[in-house]
């Protein structure tokens, strides 16, 4: 095997590392943890991670996510730069992809503005990165000969959602989205094919969702042991990460389910836990891989490992920041562990050729490139 696949998720040495394994070694400061076979400093200054984030992952995102032909990588430097991300020339990124990229529908005699599923690969995933953002609702541009405004991408995406037709692994740019842009005192409406939607039960069924694809993590996670292989959660986009990160967000937004509160923190605590037991899956998994250390196979390796943290601190210090988690003793001492990990795979994703791992797969580097997104952002939500 010369190639591994994105989708294939990801690797950790032969021997099956246990959480105390892990701490340990992270005390230690080694980012053998991590499967890197690398030294890190555990003492890590702070002005040091400064300027990696600020040099190094803002480098790469300046660098590689200005490509006007691809705007997935565009919205998610604006996800992770913020609404104020600039294009060459200092065109605004927020305005080029809105004037560009949107397309209209008829549905039942009304006008829909939307993002076609081949240009943002989720539904709402471009509304979802732009309202995070910290674009404004009244923000003005114009596609199509006519002038329209973020406000009308947003009445796109209730009018054309239905949640009998959402994918499981859809979902969660659509609930961010929705819960983010309509009140729980509101909540519902009727779509333009005259279905009637409530949020509320899009929230229900997006944790019912996320419980069923963790339980077999769930029973290791209780035990405190390895996983013992891939689970349905991991066959999600991003390892299930946005998933959770979607039900933190309905949370936060004031959407209430039943024993929510528990049910979060059941699912908070689990990705705390997978923060060591997928690194280590990870590596097992590339073991059997030959020439894990080298590219290409080290570069899909890096870029599991890299996703599976970036995304996890994102959503670990959103949670944290709107006062939605509350880590036990141990769990604080496995997020402080995967630190010193998350720098270390940061300072490795620097030194990766991204222009051969373009010209190896396409996909592959378009995913470095997005995932640094979500490690900044993830950084500075910190």
């Amino acid at each position: 095997m010369d190639r591994v696949e994105v989708s294939d998720f990801y690797p950790s040495s032969c021997v099956p590392l246990t959480r105390r394994g892990f701490l340990s070694l992270a005390a230690k400061g080694l980012g053998a943890a991590a499967g890197l076979s690398l030294a890190w400093p555990g003492n890590v200054s702070a002005a040091k991670v400064e300027q990696w984030t600020e040099t190094g992952m803002r480098g790469l995102i300046d660098r590689h996510a200005v490509a006007r032909e691809d705007p997935w990588r565009i919205l998610h430097a604006i996800r992770g730069r913020g609404k104020e991300f600039t294009l060459s020339g200092g065109e605004s990124a927020v305005r080029y992809v809105l004037s560009t990229y949107p397309a209209e529908q008829e549905i039942n005699g009304k006008r829909v503005l939307y993002f076609p599923i081949a240009v943002e690969a989720h539904t709402n995933l471009f509304l979802n990165n732009l309202l995070e953002a910290g674009a404004s609702r009244s923000f003005a541009f114009e596609a199509h000969g006519r002038r329209y405004t973020l406000e009308a991408l947003i009445d796109g995406a209730k009018a054309r959602f239905d949640l009998a037709k959402v994918h499981p692994n859809d979902i969660a740019w659509s609930l961010v989205s929705l819960t983010t842009a309509v009140s729980p005192v509101v909540g519902k409406w009727v779509n333009a094919e005259g279905r009637s939607v409530e949020v509320s039960e899009f929230v229900e069924r997006a944790f019912q969702i996320a419980e069923k694809a963790t339980e077999e993590v769930r029973r290791a996670w209780m035990q405190n042991q390895p996983l013992a292989g891939k689970s349905a959660i991991h066959d999600f986009t991003c390892g299930g990460t946005h998933l959770i990160y979607s039900l933190v967000v309905a949370v936060r937004n004031g959407y209430q389910v039943r024993n929510g509160e528990q049910r979060l923190r059941d699912q908070l605590g689990m990705l705390v836990y997978r923060m060591w037991a997928d690194l280590d899956l990870m590596d097992r998994f590339y073991a059997k891989v030959p020439d894990p250390s080298r590219p290409p196979a080290w570069w899909f390796k890096l870029d599991a490992k890299w996703k599976l943290l970036g995304h996890a601190f994102e959503v670990y210090h959103y949670a944290l920041a709107h006062r939605l988690v509350h880590p036990t003793p141990v769990e604080t001492k496995v997020v402080e562990a995967a630190r010193p990990v998350l720098r270390h795979l940061a300072q490795e994703v620097e030194k990766v050729d991204l222009e051969a791992v373009r010209g190896h797969n396409l996909d592959l580097f378009r995913q470095l490139v997005g995932d640094t997104c979500h490690a900044y952002r993830g950084v500075h939500l910190a």
